[in-house]
């Protein structure tokens, strides 16, 4: 072996080097970039989606079947898995009465009991209208967790060597029931 041709071998290495980090450089980082706009941008969709789903349930006062799916139709739209939680506050108007311990003429506090997301779907799919009513002062209440990894965080995995989490959460909304539902 002559000393030219160690040299150019070398030479040939670098030169392959050089070329695979400038392709790193061009195409990994800004397809990085663009797949975390585009999580934003399903997290910011996730919340919109979510606060008109709960407002329209409060200020309707009902939750019906078609809504959910709609719901979760559209929110799936964003390529991603979600588990969404929902709860519902119902105002137990029972314990709003006179207490004796403090004076005679204070009212008690309101108390709420719960039901939540398996409970309500239940009670959607085996009504015959689909509608679950509530009434108004109860609080409806809705969380969209992410369920799986985004490629974002994939690829982000990928190039650092790190894991994502998942169970991010991409919408939460809540606020009280402000009319009576009715069919």
């Amino acid at each position: 072996m002559k000393l030219n041709d160690r040299g150019s071998i070398g030479a040939t290495f670098t030169i392959i080097i050089v070329v695979f980090l400038s392709a790193v450089v061009m195409f990994i980082f800004p397809l990085m970039t663009e797949l975390d706009q585009g999580e934003n941008i399903s997290q910011m969709s996730v919340q919109e989606l979510t606060v008109v789903f709960v407002d329209k349930v409060r200020t309707t006062g009902k939750l019906t079947l078609d809504d959910y799916d709609d719901f979760v139709e559209k929110i799936s739209a964003t390529g991603n898995a979600y588990d969404i939680s929902m709860k519902i506050g119902i105002l137990d108007e029972n314990q709003a009465k006179k207490s004796a311990i403090v004076s005679s003429d204070k009212v008690g506090e309101n108390s709420y009991y719960y039901k939540f997301a398996s409970q309500l779907l239940s009670e959607l799919q085996q009504d015959d209208t689909h509608t679950v009513l509530f009434k108004e002062g109860d609080i409806f209440t809705v969380e969209v967790k992410l369920d799986s990894i985004p490629v974002a965080d994939q690829l982000h995995g990928t190039v650092s060597g790190t894991t994502s989490s998942v169970n991010d959460t991409y919408g939460r909304h809540s606020g009280m029931v402000m009319a009576n539902g009715e069919l």
